[in-house]
């Protein structure tokens, strides 16, 4: 599980939540910064990160775990230097990232299962609403119709974050292994493909290396 990610708005925010992580038994060292050219304010900011060594409550060890458990470690952004982000993909793919998802469509399953739910889109709320500039109404009124699946809540966000329609969203949308493995293994059961999962394991068989990665599996 990925450390859970803190963003914090003011350096006098960020020196109260350091003093009171310490209490609890954390210790805090900066993490290394983005410093490529093309790495924007947000990916240039400080963070920080919080590792529970000395744990005064109960550490938390997995997914169900009891809510007053500590998590053991967590990531804190400085977010001064670069909100309110205004709308743009980049704003799309960094409110989806903020909440832990990815924004390649590839990544997901491509049958239409729900892979975002409600503490997700209670997360990316908050996000919105603290650090860009988006009007959360309008944000609330895209997210009623937007589609639970993977891709197609990546394709509503940023579709929205870009002002134009889903069919015209700039997104990532790599073929990888696992659409060539689960549309494989729902023909050799007899099952139907949805025509998204045609079509990524369509794309991931015409790519060399991941067809490649696809046959070693069966000399293992």
């Amino acid at each position: 599980m990925p450390p859970i990610c803190t963003y914090v708005k003011t350096p006098e925010a960020l020196k109260v939540l350091v003093e009171k992580l310490e209490r609890l038994g954390y210790q805090i060292s900066p993490s290394e910064t983005i410093v490529a050219k093309r790495a924007s304010k947000m990916q240039q900011a400080q963070r920080w990160f919080a590792s529970l060594s000395a744990p005064k409550g109960k550490k938390k060890k997995g997914f169900f775990e009891e809510p007053d458990a500590l998590p053991e470690s967590l990531t804190i952004r400085e977010t001064w230097s670069w909100a309110p982000l205004r709308k743009s993909k980049e704003t799309g793919e960094a409110i989806i990232a903020a909440i832990g998802m990815i924004s390649d469509c590839g990544y997901y399953y491509q049958d239409g299962r729900k892979e975002f739910y409600e503490f997700h889109l209670e997360r990316m709320r908050i996000f919105v609403a603290n650090f860009t500039n988006i009007s959360i109404a309008e944000w609330n009124a895209m997210i009623k119709t937007a589609p639970l699946s993977g891709p197609g809540m990546v394709k509503a966000i940023i579709a929205f974050c870009q002002n134009v329609s889903v069919s015209e969203a700039e997104v990532v949308d790599d073929p990888n292994v696992a659409n060539l493995i689960l549309g494989f293994s729902k023909v050799m059961k007899g099952k139907s493909r949805t025509p998204a999962e045609i079509e990524a394991m369509n794309k991931a068989a015409g790519n060399r290396e991941i067809r490649a990665d696809f046959l070693s599996t069966f000399n293992k």
